[in-house]
């Protein structure tokens, strides 16, 4: 959505990372890695030594450094980070067994990439560029682990000998941890040597264990009957989904909430003593057993619900689950439109490709399944092709589907398009379309949270319609309640409610949403500066603008934020008269100009421009270097270079590794932006 925080981080760390390559344009040729071996392993690392020689012509640049990666994986970059000088190098590094995140007990390789620079950057691999990469083919065998708690979050291992495990004690019910019980289990720890789960702040009023998938009604009634003996005085015992995600719930009565039934003395001696028939044993419980003559159509549901789970485990349930409808009946269409969805939630974007393909599957087999022609639609959205998306939305429309994806793939249609008036009024069918599906919560929830719908609102002018929906969203679905962010910047950029958009940043708070100091501190400085035409209250303006004061970001933040609209750009005057400076780069290196450039803010831009920031003013800052016109190409957005090139940006403007920035563009195979930058040089 447009409204979003000030600075969008994730294409600053795009923007860093071009930076990084443009200012590092020699290579090393005389690094090299002599050797890689390794020298100890145990369960929980290895230490290898590397025997480097690093060139003396990196030596202006003394703060050296290198990574290992294991399999090209690593959590923790700087787990692994040794610095280096030039010259001769023998050094021993200790890679924690945590960092390999493999679902395997083998390391094949290990990879020695080389870094330079300032080491106040040198703490992000990913906003860095190696000048040097080695790879090296090594063998290193994790050795099983004594005891499960040892066992990697993350990661399921596979290959151990699980009969040197003697105990298994967890503390909390995550997803990885379920799922290496279940491998546990699956592969003959008795289930003597499962313990109790212990209490944590997570899970204070029951104790939990989980059981493999499908063990079976002899091993479930064990389980219960050690859980029973080792527990003691239990008063109640609950299963969940038997048989699918099997969760066995066993301890005191909760303190809150429902209370199931509590056991009577017949049930508890028969459920420890495990003499229980399979009848007695479901009945005990209280526990309806899954039928499994279950029909296709409800496994096909359980599959669907599965997916619109991100979680990684349901993900591959649902995908066991729709393997074997396929499996059982080749030409049951639904289950392909279902594992279309896997692909692309867990291949994300080269999912698109298998999907595509599940689809016209599915549509070969039944060529009037509705929501084939809706999932085929916004494939081809996401992949540009819209003409064609267009035809199976219209498809999907006469079969007359209740599914209201329809309405919102069609709208990210016209979006993706620049139809504003369009996608807008699909986004609005999405909203007031009444349908008996049970996934419309989370259609809704999609347009009003991850689609632009908001942002078109504010483009078509609908102010006061945009705040009615942010308070249906806050009220809706409570989980997003820093929504009220969005609201208090709506109606501190295009209405003249300050005062609303103060309180709304405060609800926020109140609900306990990060601080966006900028924007609130903006609305302090807007109500000083009004309160300033209309009062002569001397304590109250003191006391506005000392919580603006308070509040303020570093200069470049704060100025960018008040030329995001016309309202608060006239502000800025104001704000530079009383010293903040325009052109002052802040503790990442960026100024006003260059942050509305990398949130490619045409608007707020031109309004900098104006008011005086400089557009041809090329430094460098910790390693990187900055320009206007650099960071427009890299965001590759030819109105942005339009407006620069209009403001006399200059492509001939030197940057500090020497090279202009048009020759820049031309190393880095940007034809077209370099034909808009030669048009104005030879003006």
């Amino acid at each position: 959505m447009v409204l979003q925080r000030v600075i969008s981080y994730s294409l600053l760390g795009l923007l860093i990372s071009f930076l990084l390559f443009a200012s590092n344009t020699l290579k090393a040729q005389d690094t090299e890695v002599r050797s890689v071996r390794v020298l100890n392993v145990d369960y929980f690392g290895a230490e290898l030594e590397v025997d480097l020689f690093l060139a003396e012509k990196e030596e202006e640049d003394p703060a050296k450094y290198f990574y290992l990666l294991l399999d090209a994986q690593v959590a923790n970059p700087l787990k692994t980070k040794v610095d280096i000088a030039p010259g001769n190098n023998k050094v021993t590094v200790y890679i924690p067994r945590s960092e390999h995140r493999e679902f395997s007990v083998t390391v094949k390789e290990v990879l020695v990439q080389f870094f330079k620079g300032n080491r106040r950057i040198a703490g992000s691999l990913f906003n860095n560029e190696p000048f040097y990469t080695e790879v090296y083919r090594l063998k290193i065998v994790w050795p099983s682990p004594q005891d499960a708690t040892e066992s990697i979050v993350g990661s399921v291992p596979i290959g151990y000998d699980f009969s040197a495990i003697t105990r298994l004690h967890l503390n909390r019910r995550l997803p990885e941890e379920e799922g290496v019980v279940r491998v546990l289990l699956q592969n003959g720890l008795p289930i003597s040597r499962i313990y109790k789960y212990e209490p944590s702040p997570n899970f204070p009023v029951r104790k939990t264990i989980t059981l493999a998938k499908e063990i079976g009604f002899a091993a479930q009634r064990k389980l219960l009957s050690v859980l029973i003996k080792e527990l003691g005085d239990v008063e109640w015992v609950k299963l969940e989904d038997l048989g699918a995600n099997d969760f066995v719930y066993v301890g005191s009565m909760p303190a809150r909430n429902k209370k199931p039934p509590a056991l009577g003395r017949k049930a508890y001696i028969a459920l420890r003593e495990g003499m229980a028939n399979e009848q007695e044993f479901y009945s005990y419980l209280n526990f309806k057993q899954i039928d499994k003559s279950e029909s296709f159509d409800a496994r096909h549901k359980k599959a669907a619900e599965l997916l619109d789970n991100s979680n990684k485990w349901k993900l591959k349930e649902a995908k066991k689950i729709l393997d074997g409808l396929i499996q059982k009946n080749p030409k049951y269409a639904p289950a392909y439109v279902e594992l279309a969805r896997y692909h692309m939630k867990s291949d994300w974007p080269k999912g698109l490709l298998k999907a595509e393909k599940l689809l016209l599957e599915a549509l070969e087999l039944k060529p009037d399944l509705a929501d084939a022609h809706v999932l085929l639609g916004y494939v081809y959205t996401k992949q540009k092709r819209f003409s064609a998306a267009v035809a199976e939305y219209q498809k999907a429309k006469r079969l007359s589907t209740d599914n209201l994806w329809l309405y919102a793939n069609w709208g990210l249609n016209y979006q993706m398009q620049g139809q504003a008036q369009e996608a807008l009024d699909m986004y609005l069918s999405v909203l007031r379309t009444p349908s008996p599906r049970q996934n419309t919560t989370y259609v809704r929830r999609w347009v009003y949270k991850y689609s632009e719908f908001f942002g078109l609102l504010v483009a078509l002018g609908k102010i006061r319609e945009a705040e009615v929906h942010y308070d249906e969203f806050a009220e809706k679905y409570r989980e997003f309640k820093c929504i009220y962010q969005d609201k208090a910047a709506l109606r501190l950029y295009y209405t003249d409610n300050v005062s609303g958009a103060i309180r709304s940043y405060l609800k926020a708070e109140k609900y306990g949403c990060e601080r966006d100091s900028a924007t609130l501190a903006l609305a302090y400085y807007m109500r000083w500066a009004n309160l300033s035409k209309l009062s002569n209250n001397t304590l109250e303006l003191e006391e506005t603008v000392r919580k603006a004061d308070l509040l303020a970001p570093e200069d470049a933040v704060l100025l960018y934020a008040a030329a995001i609209s016309a309202k608060t750009s006239s502000l800025i005057p104001v704000l530079l008269a009383n010293g903040k400076k325009i052109d002052r780069p802040d503790s990442r290196g960026m100024t006003a100009l260059l942050y509305s450039i990398a949130n490619q803010h045409i608007f707020a831009t031109r309004t900098l421009l104006q008011s005086g920031s400089s557009v041809n003013r090329a430094y460098e800052f910790e390693g990187r270097f900055y320009a206007p016109l650099l960071i427009a190409l890299q965001t590759e957005n030819k109105d942005m270079i339009r407006l620069l090139l209009e403001f006399k940006a200059d492509p001939s403007v030197r940057l500090p590794n020497g090279l202009t920035i048009e020759q820049l563009a031309q190393q880095m195979g940007m034809e077209e932006l370099l034909r808009l930058l030669k048009r104005n040089s030879s003006v």
